[in-house]
């Protein structure tokens, strides 16, 4: 019996031709910024081309949860060959955003013919009344919708606006008073900068890790339990780092803030600048612990 002729594929063959696009398609979603942009899609598309009622919005649960699964899977891909920080802000990203439509699109029903939420589900005020049809529009004017909202984390400037968000000056002299667009991007470019060179300062400084092991081994995590035994150098070490922790995770939540805000406002030209007030209030307002969480 005679076995069949192996079928041999020349490099112009359809089926490796088809392979050559397919295997690059594949391997697209393991890339980190990917599943973010994807959920960002469906958010600006859901909110700005739906009704409040319209069945897409709960057939868009499941996609949602794909992305942030997509968006996992990719992190532990790239755990070794990607920096941490960027595999932080891409994950972060995404689950940012799931969460968020849920709220909006399911909770709060935000939709682009009442412009702003049409039920109380959400824990929101001032709901608007919406029409069952979505109203003619410009596709411009609705994707923007969907776009200024997917970044409403305090709904600033709104009548949904979250209590005691920062001003651009002080609130007992102008407290309306918004900068111009060359003075707002000057002020994000300075504030982003200097975060991002303080994080690096701080992990230049960080760069000698071979005491790690003695300094934070797991039989000196215990404070109160063995504080007879605790040195001047250890107390400052343990302050030290406590206070670099915050430092970097103010530095970095400034940085990517303001970072996002030059991109949407200076280089996209399709964001407002009172949607982008300052992040952080100013230090001399945190005089208690209540006014320091906000």
């Amino acid at each position: 019996m005679e076995l069949p002729t192996p079928l041999l594929l020349d490099d112009h063959h359809p089926a490796l031709c088809l392979n050559m696009y397919f295997v690059p398609l594949h391997s697209l979603f393991d890339l980190p910024p990917v599943p973010c942009a994807l959920s960002l899609i469906q958010y600006v598309l859901v909110l700005g081309f739906t009704t409040k009622s319209s069945p897409l919005r709960m057939l868009g649960i499941a996609p949602m949860l794909s992305f942030l699964y997509l968006a996992l899977r990719a992190s532990e891909a790239h755990r070794e060959t990607t920096h941490q920080l960027f595999l932080i802000m891409s994950m972060g990203s995404t689950a940012s955003i799931v969460f968020q439509y849920i709220d909006s699109a399911l909770l709060s029903r935000w939709t682009y013919s009442a412009r702003g939420p049409t039920s109380a589900l959400g824990g929101q005020k001032n709901l608007q009344k919406n029409d069952s049809h979505i109203p003619p529009g410009a596709l411009t004017s609705k994707l923007v919708f969907g776009w200024e909202e997917a970044f409403r984390a305090r709904s600033a400037s709104s009548p949904w606006e979250v209590p005691n968000v920062p001003k651009f000056y002080p609130a007992d002299k102008h407290p309306d008073r918004l900068p111009t667009k060359a003075q707002f991007l000057r002020y994000a470019a300075v504030r982003c900068l200097a975060s991002f060179c303080v994080v690096d300062i701080i992990g230049w400084m960080g760069r000698d890790t071979s005491m790690n092991a003695v300094h934070f081994a797991s039989e000196r995590i215990p404070l109160f339990a063995r504080w007879q035994d605790l040195t001047g150098d250890e107390l400052k070490l343990r302050l030290v780092c406590s206070m670099l922790h915050w430092l970097v995770a103010f530095c970095v939540l400034q940085g990517l803030y303001y970072g996002a805000a030059i991109v949407v406002v200076g280089i996209l030209g399709c964001g407002r600048i009172e949607r982008w007030p300052p992040l952080f209030n100013r230090m001399t307002h945190c005089w208690s612990v209540r006014r320091f969480w906000g």
